[in-house]
């Protein structure tokens, strides 16, 4: 397949010119000169041709799925998703137009049986199997079509997956699959030859949208054939580069159009729409060469790639666990590629905490997601308990799916019932959390109370068990999403400053920690974009706070360290927050700030009557 797959390609070089197949420099593309595009279509012929030339030939019976059946269902939609490509390489067709002909590729290989028919070992019924299925293909189709922006990065991600999904079909003893996939590995080694930097051919939407397709349908077959609760997150782990850069791409999109919103702008960003923001673009500012970047990137997949085999081989018990280390593996590996969103995320945030319509918003939030939680959790997590335990309800009694939703309803409604949503949780009080515990609590209650009566003895304790595990589940979570948005409240300005070089940043001490620092520290919080203000600390009389966090800010003591502090820290202004300050105090204050060359400012509530 490499062989065929470089003599094609090289016949494409001169071919492709002629047909109108050329990428012009401009934009958000970062080549200097015309290049043809459109090479994809090389590594397609080339991937069937010797895809179907080793079936036919190989004596020996290989186990596997992708046999000559699999080449000539995939060939309709592989053609379909061709055709869409070269009118989008040739025309530049709409994104809208060319979505309908993913979806379309998607529903027809669905048609055809290639299918999610089960998630977490769960069988999935004919509308959400066809749901999710386009849903898989959509998503891997347009991951490679984003990720193509720089010469040789979609070719080298496409190599290390198939040869990472070879090994795990070998290990299964899956060795038709296996070879198939280094068919695929060495046709699109074929075209890499001509596409490393710098590039004599682009392989277009035509080749990226096909290997966005053809590992779309090769994890189905890994999804099924692995056959593990875990399987179906190894194709997306194998494809992480991708998966990741897609999801900074909609998260980046997403909060650009809410900030031009918020300044009552027209010209939304599209979330479907090109930008030079992408993965690639901000490692290629970073390296300043191509060849460096596209390296580190394939780096990256290796490591994304070796998370993938901790899952394929983890043991279904410490699955959880395993996720969530991934998850924060991730994080931590690649926070730093990440700063443009959370700069315009706190931006955006930032803007629409200090509306009231947002406040309304985030009121609203609450009720949403604890639904959500409580669905997914007593139906949804439930239902992977029961499978795996084969409990059965006698004839006469509800059925597992309406016991959940009756669970649900009681829990959601105790929360109604004690005014859980009246409550406005950026502002929460400690009694406002005892308050939701209460009703979660109250909640659980009501739902053993009914299971008690609702089912046979030996079920209701076996569900009580269930009932337990997942209600201290529900109760951490929606406990911590009200904690986690306060805690990301009050931390968005100091998010909004690290992510951001402003020039008139101010840097200030506030003197005197009681409520008048708390209520300080919220106003320059609201109006961070206008007077951007870095608190460096707190000074305070009271020797029992000294060396203390109060509002999330050190005490560095009293006034008199301000002498020791002016050299260590850029310090502009003391600003006192206090009103019981020493007249003596002020003056010292005032003394240390003319020496140090540090504004000194009196903050201070004025009442103004406007009736009397």
């Amino acid at each position: 397949s490499l062989v065929l797959s470089v003599a094609l390609v090289r016949l494409l070089i001169d071919f492709l010119p002629f047909i109108g197949l050329v990428d012009n420099p401009g934009g958000r593309h970062i080549h200097t000169i015309p290049t043809p595009k459109g090479g994809g279509l090389g590594f397609i012929l080339s991937f069937f041709i010797t895809g179907i030339l080793f079936n036919l030939s190989h004596t020996i019976s290989l186990t596997g799925t992708m046999d000559l059946h699999f080449l000539g269902m995939i060939a309709g939609p592989v053609g379909l998703l061709t055709l869409v490509g070269f009118l989008d390489d040739r025309y530049d067709i709409h994104a809208l137009i060319k979505l309908s002909g993913h979806i379309a590729v998607a529903v027809l290989s669905w048609i055809l049986g290639i299918r999610l028919d089960a998630i977490f070992g769960i069988p999935l019924s004919e509308t959400v199997s066809l749901i999710l299925t386009v849903i898989w293909f959509v998503g891997f189709i347009n991951a490679f079509n984003l990720i193509d922006g720089m010469d040789g990065l979609a070719a080298g991600l496409a190599i290390v997956a198939s040869i990472t999904l070879a090994v795990m079909f070998s290990l299964k003893g899956v060795w038709l699959n296996a070879v198939m996939l280094l068919i695929l590995a060495g046709a699109v080694g074929g075209f890499l030859r001509y596409n490393f930097y710098p590039a004599r051919i682009f392989m277009g939407d035509m080749g990226s949208m096909f290997l966005g397709y053809i590992f779309a349908a090769t994890g189905i077959l890994a999804s099924n054939k692995l056959a593990t609760t875990s399987a179906v997150f190894i194709p997306i782990l194998i494809l992480g580069v991708p998966f990741f850069d897609v999801f900074l791409a909609i998260w980046r999109r997403s909060v650009k159009k809410i900030l031009n919103r918020q300044s009552n702008g027209t010209n939304y960003e599209r979330i479907m729409g090109a930008d030079k923001e992408h993965l690639h673009h901000r490692l290629l500012e970073v390296f300043k060469n191509q060849s460096s970047a596209v390296l580190f990137i394939y780096l990256l997949a290796m490591f994304f790639s070796f998370l993938a085999f901790i899952l394929f081989f983890l043991e279904e018990a410490s699955l959880g666990l395993m996720l969530a280390m991934i998850l924060i593996t991730v994080y931590l590996s690649m926070r730093q590629l990440i700063n443009t969103e959370v700069h315009q995320s706190s931006k955006a945030l930032i803007r629409g905490f200090s509306k009231p319509s947002r406040s309304t918003l985030v009121g609203l939030s609450h009720p949403i997601f604890d639904l959500i939680v409580l669905f997914v959790t007593y139906w949804g997590i439930d239902r992977i308990y029961i499978t795996k335990e084969g409990l059965t309800l006698s004839s006469g009694m509800m059925s597992h799916t309406s016991l959940n939703l009756v669970i649900t309803f009681l829990l959601f409604i105790s929360l109604v019932i004690c005014g859980i949503y009246n409550r406005f949780w950026l502002r929460a009080t400690p009694g406002d959390y005892m308050r939701l515990v209460g009703a979660l609590i109250l909640g659980h209650v009501l739902a053993t109370i009914f299971l008690y009566f609702s089912l046979e003895e030996i079920l209701f304790w076996s569900y009580l068990k269930r009932l337990i595990f997942l209600g201290t589940f529900v109760s951490l979570v929606v406990i911590s999403e009200r904690i986690f948005l306060r805690y990301l409240y009050m931390k968005l300005h100091t998010i909004y400053l690290d992510s951001n070089n402003h020039e008139n940043i101010r840097h200030v001490i506030l003197y005197g920690a009681g409520v008048r620092c708390q209520y300080y520290l919220q106003e320059i919080a609201t109006n961070i974009e206008q007077e951007p203000t870095r608190v460096l600390g707190l000074l305070d009389d009271n020797p029992g706070l000294w060396n203390k966090n109060v509002y999330g800010q050190k005490v560095l003591g009293n006034i008199t360290n301000l002498n020791l502090l002016a050299p260590k820290k850029k310090i502009d202004t003391v600003i006192i927050t206090t009103r019981t300050i020493k007249p003596e105090n002020i003056e010292k204050a005032r003394e240390i700030c003319k020496r140090n060359g540090i504004k000194l400012i009196q903050w201070k509530f004025v009442e103004e009557i406007i009736i009397e």
